[in-house]
């Protein structure tokens, strides 16, 4: 799939309850911290509601689908489809942005 021409609130809406599922417990979010057994993570996963700002939504989509070699974050493209994943590169996108209201 092809990135979509811009990424919408209705695909951040989507991509919320998938990234507190999926990402949440190691990247935490607006008010929410990451799960205190990803703190022994090497190397630890950043807090995306900082890193989300230096990244382009291509290359949050990339992590998601591939995931990233000698690291714990895992491919999810095997398991989820490009739709999904893009709704979830467009909530992280947001995440900069958001308040822990949100």
């Amino acid at each position: 799939m092809t990135a979509p021409e811009e990424l919408t609130a209705a695909m951040a809406a989507a991509g919320a309850e998938p990234y507190k599922q999926m990402c949440q417990h190691c990247h935490a979010g607006p008010g929410a911290d990451r799960e205190a057994w990803a703190g022994g993570m090497r190397p630890i996963p950043p807090h995306l509601t900082e890193a989300a700002a230096e990244w382009k939504a291509e290359e949050v989509f990339w992590l998601v689908k591939h995931g990233a070699k000698m690291t714990g974050m895992p491919a999810f493209g095997p398991s989820h489809g490009d739709e999904g994943i893009w709704n979830i590169a467009a909530f992280v996108k947001q995440l900069p942005a958001m308040t822990p209201e949100e």
